[in-house]
């Protein structure tokens, strides 16, 4: 390499192609559990005591790997990453890169079938939620339409498809989900919680602050967290607020000062999503989620 005039020039000979990345790029639009182009060993092997992960959205892979690093019985055995806006699928070409190509899918999660997806134990993922606006019926584009909104309801048909489903979710999205969209406050995350409902998943969620646990950043998101209802666990939850505030799977891992000062308080989710769609907490200012919240049912209870 030689310098002249302050520009760098380089030689032929000092070009050293990444083969495997350039040859992804050209097949982008093919599956990539067809192609072999990285030597990443990801063959996934599962015992009997471990919690099969499935990770839609999955990004760079922020679920899979704050979950392996947690326990090594979390296994995620499929994947799905895909970007609508751009013909290089970088996110996809990282996580690939990091975890190995197999049981991973870089395609429109909308054009994969559920049966094509494995049978899980824990459903997860960071579903987008730029452009939140409504449909009133799940047969127009599903509820939450728009880019890339919209993608709750490939969550929803998945879940609904599954002839098993698992037993638990694990979702984020930002903190303004519990508030959105301006015009009828709370309306987003109340159509998610009455889907998620209908599926039969009783559901707690709580803001959390990257900043408040040792994080050099200030990063609010909204985690939510499903219980099948079926589950021995669930059937054992007949306190919502001693859930809320201690024995809960959020209590316990994000324990809470307790402001004696504030009234717990309960609201109800009436009507099918249509329904909720068009009328959910309609005419008024505030959203009536807060930052730490039960539901089941179509009843919810807030601390």
């Amino acid at each position: 390499m030689s310098t002249k005039n302050n520009t760098y020039s380089i030689n032929q000979g000092d070009w050293v192609l990444c083969e495997p990345i350039a040859e992804y790029c050209k097949k982008t639009v093919q599956s990539i559990r067809e192609l072999s182009l990285f030597s990443v060993d990801s063959n996934v092997v599962t015992k009997q005591d471990d919690i099969r992960v499935v990770e839609l959205f999955a990004g760079v892979g922020g679920f899979r790997i704050g979950l392996e690093r947690a326990s090594e019985h979390y296994k995620t055995i499929w994947s799905n990453q895909w970007e609508p806006s751009t013909k290089r699928q970088d996110a996809s070409i990282v996580y690939c890169h990091r975890f190995g190509e197999q049981g991973h899918s870089n395609e429109d999660i909308a054009t994969v079938p559920t049966s094509d997806i494995p049978q899980c134990d824990l459903l997860v993922g960071g579903f987008p939620c730029q452009d939140y606006s409504v449909a009133t019926t799940l047969k127009r584009s599903g509820g939450i339409e728009g880019k890339k909104g919209v993608l709750w309801w490939q969550i929803y048909r998945i879940l609904d498809e599954m002839k098993q489903k698992p037993n638990y979710l694990l979702f984020e999205n930002v903190d303004r989900l519990l508030k959105s969209p301006a015009s009828q406050r709370g309306r987003d995350f109340a159509i998610i919680l009455a889907s998620l409902n209908d599926l039969g998943y009783t559901v707690e969620w709580r803001i959390i602050n990257a900043a408040d646990y040792g994080m050099p950043q200030r990063r609010k998101r909204t985690y939510i967290i499903g219980y099948k209802n079926d589950l021995a666990m669930t059937q054992q939850i007949d306190n919502p607020l001693e859930w809320i505030l201690s024995k809960g799977v959020m209590a316990q891992a994000f324990p809470l000062s307790i402001d004696y000062k504030n009234q717990p308080t309960s609201f109800h989710i009436e009507g099918d999503l249509s329904t909720v769609s068009s009328s959910f907490n309609k005419g008024k200012k505030d959203s009536p989620f807060e930052k730490c919240r039960y539901y089941e049912g179509q009843k919810g209870y807030n601390y």
